[in-house]
């Protein structure tokens, strides 16, 4: 497809998105940074030809952060320049096998190293390695990224790229100048944006059709970040299930790009607050899951000291199972959205465990969130919650059971709205009627 797209287009702009752990030890060193870079060709793009040589073409960085680490008011670019090995600038085809052994064929390629490689084809095994093209930027020499100064790490996952051809306006015909004008009032404004999760709230769509005809229901999705992106049908599937207010308006208590990927920080973020909450897993193999629950999650215990008969909350070390009749697991992509419920009443609704992840369902358990160690997550339906009919419970949640390349996991505070006042007496008749046969 991208090769279909950009043939015999020239000057092209590749824009790529990833994100990498912080460099660095303690609290600020912690979590995830978002890292906006590309490349840029002259040459008009060939689905067949191999290595090409073009002294125009460069790798950049858009960094919120100068080389000392000062915050910047606007993003700054970082150029990385050719300094050798010219005749390898970029790669159009691969016909060549590399040093050890592998065919670059998914996906735009620039230097021999390679210094940057696309892989369309497994975004996770997409790789930055710059030197034996392209240099690093004189002002960040000295960085602790090194050769993966671009994306933080090699190999790297791509959350998203875009190709851009870049045009001389002035040499467009004034049909073909108007149509540009009007599709700028739908960019981003580059000069304003520090990460990309900032695009949505940066575009213009006053008249936009992303509106409802009425104009009152705003059809944007929630974009928490750029890998964990919401559209408004699965919103309103998320909160027909749980009958609450819009998602938008609900409090994002924890976001692993944001918050980083701790067990410890979920607790801390996340303990004690209810009345409910919804948790949003996104992995790179393009599913999307999570599950509800209304009792508040926990990490310590109280224990009552013998001797001075004076109660402490300590770390709840062993783990306490919670009961909890209105927790449930959903699977919204791929689709159709399925909500999985309890079999039956069970006292393993979900664990509470000091240095724990979020731990659903017995058989330990049903699906587990180890947010240290994202790839150890896992999931076996069937012991607390239902598993579809005819479908593998190893399987159905995300795709196997374990080893899932997690890219984001966000948990909400939710206001479940309250039981309407006939819902209310019918249960209290209920109530009254069961005491009346016992």
């Amino acid at each position: 497809m991208f090769r279909d797209l950009c043939n015999d287009k020239d000057n092209l702009l590749f824009l790529i998105a990833s994100s990498s752990p912080s460099h660095g030890g303690g609290p600020e060193g912690t979590g995830e940074t978002t890292h906006i870079f590309g490349a840029y060709t002259a040459l008009p793009w060939q689905k067949h030809g191999g290595f090409k040589r073009d002294d125009s073409a460069y790798l950049f960085s858009l960094r919120a952060a100068g080389p000392g680490g000062a915050e910047c008011p606007v993003p700054q670019r970082f150029q990385c320049q050719q300094v050798q090995s010219k005749d390898f600038a970029v790669l159009h085809h691969s016909t060549l096998a590399q040093h050890d052994g592998q065919f670059w064929s998914g996906g735009p390629l620039f230097g021999v190293g390679p210094d940057l490689h696309i892989n369309l084809e497994d975004p996770s095994r997409c790789i930055s390695q710059l030197g034996p093209t392209y240099d690093l930027p004189r002002a960040c020499a000295v960085t602790p990224e090194g050769p993966a100064f671009l994306s933080g790490y090699s190999p790297f996952e791509a959350l998203d790229m875009a190709v851009i051809q870049m045009v001389d306006f002035q040499a467009l015909s004034v049909a073909e100048q108007l149509a540009i004008q009007q599709a700028e009032r739908h960019q981003v404004k580059m000069e304003r944006i520090s990460s990309i999760g900032d695009w949505l709230e940066d575009q213009d769509i006053a008249s936009s059709k992303l509106f409802a005809a009425d104009g009152k229901k705003e059809m944007k999705p929630l974009t928490l970040s750029p890998a964990l992106i919401i559209t408004r049908e699965l919103m309103d599937v998320l909160t027909g299930w749980i009958d609450c207010p819009d998602l938008k308006k609900s409090k994002c208590l924890f976001l692993a790009s944001r918050d980083g990927y701790s067990n410890d920080t979920f607790h801390e973020k996340v303990d004690g607050v209810g009345p409910a909450t919804l948790m949003l897993v996104r992995t790179a193999s393009r599913f999307l899951f999570g599950a509800y629950c209304s009792v508040p999650w926990q990490s310590k215990k109280r224990v009552v000291n013998v001797d001075t008969g004076v109660a402490s909350l300590v770390p709840d070390e062993i783990g306490t199972w919670v009961s909890d009749d209105n927790a449930w697991l959903f699977r919204l992509e791929p689709g159709p959205p399925v909500k999985l419920p309890q079999i039956r009443e069970s006292k393993f609704s979900a664990r509470h465990r000091f240095g724990d992840g979020p731990e659903f369902g017995e058989r330990g358990a049903d699906l587990a969130i180890d947010l240290c160690k994202p790839h150890r997550s896992r999931s076996m339906l069937g012991g607390t919650y239902h598993c579809p009919p005819g479908a593998n419970d190893r399987t159905f949640l995300a795709g196997s059971y374990s080893g899932w390349p997690i890219l984001d996991v966000a948990i909400f505070q939710v206001h479940p709205r309250p039981p309407r006042k006939e819902e209310e007496e019918d249960a209290a008749a209920l109530v009254e009627s069961d005491a009346m046969a016992e």
